[in-house]
């Protein structure tokens, strides 16, 4: 009887060892482009464009249903996206984002965008630094 038990829990060790050998998980992978996007320095009151590409590098479907950023200040997004239809990233597909900065004041400024995907929230953080364009001096000759 004991060999009989030890011989039935060899065989299920050895069929579950197996089937985890053979089984292939299927995942969508939410890759950025920049991870941070930088803007850079932009002067005051003046804006500048960057694209974001979001690609899935897994081997199912990533799913994008909606971003946002985590708070209000001088980055916006230029992508229209329809609230009824989600993006749907094929395996190896991207897509690609345009945001903008614009400051209104100087300093240094850091955002968080958030994308709401099939995988949970993903994010980006976003940065830029807004400084005071001099006005060329006029030099009389």
């Amino acid at each position: 009887m004991r060999k009989i038990i030890i011989l039935v829990l060899v065989s299920i060790l050895t069929i579950s060892c197996n089937k985890d050998e053979n089984e292939i998980i299927e995942k969508p992978v939410f890759e950025a482009s920049e991870n941070p996007l930088d803007f850079g320095k932009t002067a005051k009151n003046y804006a500048v464009a960057k694209e974001l590409k979001i690609k899935n590098t897994g081997n199912s479907n990533l799913i994008i249903s909606g971003f946002q950023f985590k708070s209000e200040n001088y980055f916006y997004s230029n992508s229209i996206m329809s609230v009824e239809e989600d993006i749907t990233l094929k395996p190896n597909e991207d897509y690609t984002f345009s945001l903008g900065f614009k400051p209104l004041q100087l300093g240094d400024f850091e955002n968080t965008l958030i994308f709401e995907t099939n995988i949970g929230d993903k994010e980006v953080i976003v940065k830029g630094q807004g400084y005071t364009l001099q006005e060329p001096k006029n030099t009389i000759i």
